[in-house]
C-alpha cells in the first residue's frame, strides 16, 4: 500500500519539485548575486527614459507650414491682350525682349474692316468719277442749254413781234372793212374772212407767248435738275469719305498691339497669323517698374494650416532648380498674408496661366502670402549655406516654401493631436 502510494505521488510530482520537499533548506548551494553587465544595462535604460521624457516634454521641436510659389518681381505680370478681333500680324519681339511702355509691338489685320475700307474706297473713287463726269456733262449741257434758249428765244421774240404786226394790221384792217361793209362797198363775207385771220394771228400770238414761258420753264426745270444732281452726287460722296474716316479711325485706335506697361518678354502666347478675339492675351510680360530689383515669392499655403502663417515670419524658400542639400534655402521674410483663401481667378491675375494655378494651388483652397528675398552684405540674395558660388535666382521659377510658424514639446503636440481626434 505503501509503494502504491509512493508510485502515484511520483507520478503526480516532478522530481525536481519532490526534491525540494524533501530538502527545504539546502543550506550547500550559494545565494546567487547580479551581474555588473545587467545593472549597467538597467542604469543605461533609466537614463534614455529620462532624456526621453525631457525630450518630450521640454524639448522645443518646430512646426512648419509647408506651401508652394514661385518667384515673381514686385511689380507682377500682365498681359498684352488683342484690342480687336482679327489675325495677329507684325508681331516683332521675342523672348526675353524688352518693351518700353506704350511701345507698338505688332498689328491686328482685321478682314472685315480692311474689307469695309476697301469697299469704302474704291466706292469714293467711282463717286469722284461719276461727280466729275456729272459736272463736266451738266456743265457742258447747261452751256448747251443757255445757247438753245437763247437762240429759241430770240426766235420766238421774232415770231412774236411778227404775229402782233400780223394781228395789228388785220385789226386796222378789220375797221376799214367794218367802214365798207356798212357802206355796202364789199360783202359781209370779206369781214368775216378778215375777223377769222384776227382771231388766227391774235391765236398764234399767244401760243408764241405760251411757248417762250414754256421754253424759260424747260430751261429753268433742266438746270434744277442738273442741280439736283449735282446735290445727290455730293451727298453720296461726302457719305462715303464719312464711313471712310470712320472706319480709318477704327483702324487707327484699334488695330496696333500696345505694351501699357514696360517690361521683358517671357512668354508669347500667339504668333503672327493666328486669328484672335477682343481681349485676347497675345504675351506675357514681366513689368520692370522695379528698379531695385527685388525679387519675392508669391506663397500658397493649404487652406487650413496657412492660416498659422503671420506677417514677419521667417520663411525658407528652395526653388525647384536648386539641391538644399548643396546650396541650402533663400531667407525670406513674410510681407503680407491674405484673410481668406484666394480663387483660382485671383491666382491667375498673378501668374496668368491656368496650368501654374492648378499646380500651386494642388486643386484645393490656399492662403496666398508674400515674401520678400533677404540680400546678403555683397547686395546679393541670402542663402542659408556659403557656396563658392550661389545659384542665380530668376523670377518665374517655381520653388518650395518652408514657414515656421510655432515650436513646442513633441508630447504637448501628441496632446493637442489626441484631443483633435477624439473630439
Amino acid at each position: 500500500m505503501d509503494e502504491s502510494d509512493s508510485d502515484r505521488s511520483q507520478k503526480l510530482f516532478r522530481k525536481v519539485a519532490l526534491a525540494r520537499l524533501s530538502s527545504p533548506d539546502r543550506l550547500d548551494i550559494l545565494l546567487g548575486i547580479s551581474r555588473p553587465q545587467t545593472i549597467l544595462a538597467w542604469i543605461g535604460a533609466a537614463i534614455l527614459l529620462g532624456a526621453f521624457l525631457f525630450w518630450g516634454f521640454t524639448w522645443p521641436v518646430e512646426q512648419k507650414v509647408v506651401g508652394r510659389c514661385i518667384l515673381t518681381s514686385p511689380s507682377g505680370i500682365a498681359e498684352v491682350t488683342a484690342s480687336a478681333a482679327g489675325v495677329v500680324g507684325g508681331l516683332s519681339v521675342k523672348l526675353g525682349d524688352r518693351v518700353a511702355a506704350n511701345q507698338v509691338i505688332g498689328r491686328i489685320v482685321r478682314s472685315e474692316l480692311d474689307d469695309q475700307i476697301r469697299h469704302a474706297r474704291d466706292r469714293l473713287a467711282e463717286l469722284e468719277r461719276r461727280r466729275e463726269e456729272i459736272t463736266r456733262i451738266n456743265s457742258r449741257a447747261s452751256s448747251q442749254g443757255r445757247s438753245s434758249a437763247s437762240a429759241e428765244r430770240r426766235l420766238l421774240e421774232a415770231q412774236l413781234r411778227l404775229a402782233e404786226d400780223k394781228a395789228s394790221a388785220i385789226e386796222r384792217r378789220l375797221v376799214t372793212e367794218r367802214d365798207l361793209v356798212a357802206q355796202g362797198l364789199i360783202t359781209r363775207r370779206t369781214l368775216l374772212d378778215s375777223e377769222e385771220a384776227h382771231a388766227a394771228a391774235i391765236l398764234e400770238r399767244e401760243q408764241l407767248v405760251d411757248r417762250s414761258a414754256q421754253s424759260t420753264l424747260g430751261y429753268s426745270e433742266q438746270e434744277r435738275q442738273r442741280e439736283r444732281e449735282r446735290i445727290a452726287i455730293d451727298f453720296q460722296v461726302n457719305e462715303t469719305r464719312r464711313n471712310l474716316d470712320a472706319s480709318l479711325d477704327i483702324e487707327r485706335q484699334s488695330a496696333p498691339v500696345v505694351s501699357i506697361f514696360g517690361g521683358r518678354v517671357v512668354e508669347i502666347k500667339i504668333g503672327n497669323g493666328v486669328a484672335v478675339g477682343f481681349g485676347t492675351p497675345i504675351l506675357l510680360l514681366e513689368r520692370l517698374e522695379n528698379t531695385r530689383g527685388d525679387i519675392e515669392a508669391a506663397i500658397y499655403f493649404p487652406g487650413g494650416e496657412g492660416k498659422l502663417v503671420a506677417m514677419n515670419m521667417d520663411a525658407e524658400v528652395v526653388p525647384d532648380y536648386v539641391k538644399r542639400q548643396e546650396f541650402g534655402f533663400l531667407r525670406a521674410r513674410i510681407e503680407s498674408v491674405s484673410d481668406y483663401p484666394v480663387s483660382s481667378p485671383g491666382m491667375r491675375l498673378l501668374v496668368q496661366n491656368d496650368n501654374l494655378v492648378r499646380e500651386l494651388s494642388e486643386s484645393r483652397s490656399a492662403i496666398f502670402a508674400r515674401a520678400r528675398l533677404d540680400r546678403n552684405d555683397k547686395g546679393g540674395f541670402a542663402w542659408s549655406a556659403a557656396a563658392a558660388e550661389s545659384p542665380e535666382v530668376r523670377p518665374g521659377a517655381l520653388c518650395r516654401a518652408e514657414v515656421t510658424v510655432r515650436e513646442r514639446p513633441p508630447f504637448a503636440r501628441a496632446i493637442a493631436l489626441v484631443k483633435q481626434w477624439t473630439r
